[in-house]
């Protein structure tokens, strides 16, 4: 009798250590997020909302500086033709979405001001390569398909916005 308690006991000391453990680490992850973290939470956006690669909507340049002004950015010369774009939320925090037509395929910038980072991060999947650079208000994501030249598109998004800080 004695020993199924003692067993009982231990079991329960286990599952109690367990669940301290598992508090902590989610506790530490949800308060101090990595880069690698960052790099996940992009490729899951864009891969969780590849709907917004099909849109044709033409995006105007009025509507583009309207939804730039609420993430702190300034419109100074056409990024080109937009087929989407739309507020998103990134890890609880107002971003926007944006889908530029590339050359090979749709472009994905994702705009995230908060998220901050000290120097640019390469992200890819299978299906996505890109780069998360770090900009005045945060950072910002620029994802295409394999095979597209990002380097062009990175150049014009930062000659075509400016950043004012909040």
């Amino acid at each position: 009798m004695q020993r199924r308690s003692t067993k009982r006991w231990v079991w329960q000391r286990t599952l109690a250590l367990a669940a301290t453990v598992s508090f902590v680490v989610f506790t530490i992850l949800l308060f101090f997020p990595t880069a690698g973290d960052l790099k996940t939470v992009v490729l899951a956006h864009v891969n969780n909302e590849l709907y917004h690669l099909n849109d044709k909507n033409d995006v105007q340049d009025a509507e583009l500086k309207l939804l730039l002004k609420s993430v702190g950015g300034r419109l100074n010369e056409t990024l080109g033709k937009i087929n989407y774009a739309g507020q998103c939320n990134i890890r609880k925090q107002k971003g926007l979405h944006l889908v530029v037509e590339g050359e090979v395929g749709p472009v994905t910038v994702l705009l995230m001001p908060g998220e901050d980072i000290s120097q640019r991060i390469s992200v890819a999947d299978v299906r996505f390569k890109g780069v998360i650079l770090p900009i005045p208000v945060g950072s910002a994501a620029i994802l295409g398909e394999q095979g597209e030249p990002l380097e062009k598109f990175e150049q014009k998004l930062m000659n075509s916005v400016s950043w004012v800080s909040t």
